[in-house]
C-alpha cells in the first residue's frame, strides 16, 4: 500500500512541473513574478529535483528532472529548448540517463514545434531524431476549433494512433482513445478510465478543475481505492512557471488542472465491500511574502521545498 500511495501521489505532484502551461511571455521584458528556479521533493528514501534555467530573456531553457534513490543518481531527464526571434519555441533536445549499477546509459531525441493561425497557436510537435519505443510518439497535433483545442493526437514512427483526446469547451477531456486506455465523461464531471477491460478509474471535480475524488477498481482482485482531496485556496506551485507562447491551456491528463495547493489528502483500500486499510495525510505549507508556496511538510514525513527567481 506505501508504494502505491508513494506512486499515485509523488505522480499528482510533480505532474505540475511538466509542460508549462501560464501566461504567454511579454514581447520585451522578463516577466513579472517569482519564476519557478529549483522544485525538490523527498520521500521514504526517494527524493526528486527539477532545476529551471532561463534566458536574460525570461525563456525556459533548460530543465534538469534528477531521480535518487538511496542518496544515488538512479535517473536524470535534460530538457534544452529552442526559441525563435519571434519567441515562440521552435526546438527540444531531451536527454535521459538512466544508472544501472552505476553505470549509465544515455539516450536522446529532438523534436520540432509548428505553429498555425494568427495568433500563432502550436499545430504539431515532430520527432526529427532519436531512438524511441514503439509505443512513444513520434508526432504529436493539435486541432483546434477556433481559438479552442479541440482534439490532441499522438502517432508513433509506424503510423499507429497512440492516444486522441477530444477536448471539451472547458479545455478537459471528453473522450480518450489509447490502446490499452479509455476516459469518456459520463456525467456532472465525472470521467472513467478502463484499462484493458478490467481495472476503471473514475474521477471526479470541483467547479473549478481541481481533481476531488479518485476511485481505482480492480477488476481481478475485487480491490478498491479511493483518494479524497480538499485544497487551501492559495496560489499553487504552478503560478511560478512559464507557459510556452501559443499552447492551450488544457489539462489532457483527466487528472485536474490545481487552482490551489494540496491541503489533506485521505486514501481509503477495500476489499470486496470491507475498509482493509485507510490514511489521511496532511500538508502544512510556507509561503513567500508574494504568497507563493515555498514548500510543504507532509504527514507521513515527506517534505518539499520550491526555490524561485525573479521575485518583485
Amino acid at each position: 500500500m506505501r508504494q502505491f500511495i508513494r506512486n499515485i501521489l509523488m505522480l499528482g505532484v510533480l505532474g505540475g512541473t511538466g509542460c508549462s502551461h501560464t501566461p504567454d511571455l511579454p514581447n520585451s521584458i522578463i516577466p513579472a513574478g517569482c519564476r519557478l528556479g529549483l522544485a525538490t521533493y523527498t520521500y521514504e528514501g526517494y527524493s526528486d529535483s527539477t532545476a529551471y534555467e532561463y534566458d536574460s530573456f525570461g525563456h525556459l531553457t533548460k530543465t534538469t528532472a534528477i531521480r535518487k534513490e538511496k542518496g544515488r543518481i538512479t535517473r536524470q531527464i535534460s530538457q534544452f529548448f529552442g526559441f525563435g526571434p519571434d519567441h515562440y519555441l521552435n526546438s527540444r533536445t531531451d536527454r535521459i540517463t538512466t544508472y544501472t549499477n552505476g553505470l549509465p546509459t544515455i539516450t536522446e531525441g529532438a523534436f520540432v514545434y509548428e505553429y498555425q493561425g494568427t495568433p500563432k497557436q502550436i499545430q504539431s510537435i515532430r520527432r526529427i531524431s532519436g531512438t524511441v519505443p514503439n509505443d512513444s510518439p513520434w508526432t504529436t497535433t493539435y486541432q483546434y476549433t477556433g481559438n479552442q483545442l479541440s482534439q490532441y493526437r499522438e502517432v508513433a514512427a509506424s503510423g499507429t494512433l497512440l492516444t486522441e483526446i477530444s477536448v471539451g469547451s472547458d479545455g478537459r477531456p471528453i473522450r480518450i482513445q489509447q490502446p490499452k486506455f479509455q476516459l469518456i465523461d459520463l456525467t456532472n464531471g465525472l470521467i472513467s478510465r478502463t484499462v484493458s477491460g478490467k481495472d476503471t478509474t473514475r474521477y471526479t471535480y470541483d467547479a473549478q478543475g481541481q481533481i476531488t475524488n479518485q476511485t481505482i477498481s480492480y477488476g481481478d482482485t475485487g480491490e478498491r481505492i479511493e483518494r479524497t482531496i480538499s485544497y487551501d485556496n492559495r496560489l499553487p506551485i504552478r503560478t511560478g512557471e512559464l507557459r510556452f507562447k501559443g499552447f492551450p491551456e488544457s489539462d489532457l491528463s483527466a487528472n485536474g488542472r490545481a487552482r490551489s495547493n494540496v491541503q489533506t489528502e485521505t486514501i481509503r483500500r477495500y476489499r470486496s465491500g470491507f475498509l482493509i486499510e485507510s490514511s489521511i495525510l496532511q500538508y502544512n505549507y510556507a509561503y513567500n511574502a508574494q504568497n507563493y508556496p515555498t514548500g510543504y511538510a507532509r504527514s507521513d514525513g515527506s517534505r518539499a521545498r520550491f526555490y524561485y527567481t525573479n521575485c518583485p
